[in-house]
């Protein structure tokens, strides 16, 4: 082997379930349409409270975890067109402005075309977890956690707007 060859990662072996198979199956099946829906219903009461100004920094948080698995999903080819992915862009900048007014002066205030952007970024986070199934939905969970631990890490691209929730 010369000099300049890269060395080599140790191999580490995959974990080796017994019922592969039935994981398998669960992996490629759709979400429960019941949690589903729970998941909605949960981010339309948070935009609403958030709204009203009531528990902000916990609404914030989770709206940002949701905003940031739809970015995940849609890298995953859910919801992946490009109008798609500038609700899911709208949304988080959105957030990342409110949180620069709370920073820079207490408030928590969400003007009319950032409530809007957030509506529509919800609503197509929605979507996307209708057509997830549990494989999918696990992997952008794992993809999110990991593209938020290389932005507390100082690796985030130039110019991107980090927004941190409590999925971390």
């Amino acid at each position: 082997m010369s000099r300049r060859a890269r060395a080599r990662k140790a191999y580490t072996p995959k974990p080796v379930h017994l019922n592969a198979l039935q994981r398998a199956i669960t992996g490629a099946a759709l979400l429960p349409a019941a949690e589903v829906n729970s998941v909605k219903v949960n981010l339309g009461l948070s935009l609403l409270t958030f709204g009203r100004g009531i528990a902000c920094a916990q609404h914030w948080a989770s709206m940002a975890d949701a905003l940031h698995v739809a970015e995940s999903l849609a890298a995953g080819r859910i919801c992946s067109d490009e109008s798609s992915r500038a609700k899911i862009v709208a949304g988080q900048e959105a957030l990342a402005a409110v949180m620069l007014r709370h920073n820079a002066g207490g408030s928590w205030t969400l003007y009319a075309a950032e409530h809007a952007a957030l509506q529509d970024a919800l609503w197509l986070h929605g979507v996307q977890l209708d057509y997830a199934s549990h494989t999918e939905y696990e992997q952008a969970l794992e993809h999110t956690r990991q593209r938020i631990a290389a932005a507390r890490a100082g690796n985030a691209p130039r110019g991107a707007i980090v927004i941190e929730g409590a999925l971390a």
